[in-house]
């Protein structure tokens, strides 16, 4: 009995080694939506520099409110890095929307889907569109949002993935915005051309 009390310990950490903390399970998807819906009519300064084109610092400060860890290394404009500091010093993946994907995509290995059933709140929705006619890519992507919600309306906060996820957003800013959706109540298909949306988790 002394033994196993001895090697318990080590088998929770091995236990915790394995399982880790890295994945998108490490996501909190209720910090993440509460952060959104504290600042989307507003902005959390001095901490975060306010941009006039703001969406995807917003949804950066979001994920990071979700405890999504920084990273470091890598230049700052690329895509390898993402991190914040102080009021206006921060990694270019953190404000510019290509960038953001490009991190999540390649850096953390993301779990994207094309179907937006299948969205959950704290999960982010990207807008990309193109002039020439074919699909917008991830270098044309021009906005960020993440999802607060589901049902008819910010009455009804059901996380079931198979209602219409509403989001909150910074340029133009709003709480409770339907994913299809401008804030000006127009459809985002009809607004933008070869609309393309990409929808994925954060994850470590």
């Amino acid at each position: 009995m002394k033994k196993f009390l001895l090697v318990l310990p080590i088998i929770l950490i091995l236990f915790w080694i394995i399982t880790g903390t890295t994945s998108a399970d490490s996501y909190n998807r209720q910090a993440a939506v509460d952060y959104a819906e504290k600042w989307a009519m507003s902005y959390n300064t001095p901490k975060y520099q306010e941009l006039s084109e703001d969406c995807t610092n917003f949804v950066s400060q979001c994920i990071r409110a979700g405890g999504i860890d920084y990273m470091w290394y890598g230049d700052r404009t690329s895509y390898l890095p993402w991190w914040h500091i102080l009021y206006a010093d921060s990694a270019y993946s953190f404000t510019y929307a290509p960038l953001l994907f490009k991190h999540f995509s390649f850096v953390r290995n993301v779990n994207s889907t094309s179907w937006i059933t299948n969205l959950y709140y704290g999960d982010i929705i990207q807008l990309a569109s193109s002039n020439n006619g074919y699909p917008a890519g991830p270098d044309n992507i021009f906005h960020s949002r993440i999802v607060v919600g589901f049902g008819s309306g910010p009455n009804y906060p059901d996380p079931n993935p198979n209602g219409n996820p509403y989001c909150a957003q910074h340029t133009s800013n709003s709480s409770w915005v339907r994913w299809d959706l401008t804030t000006y109540g127009e459809s985002i298909f009809t607004a933008y051309p070869n609309l393309t949306l990409y929808c994925w988790t954060p994850k470590n």
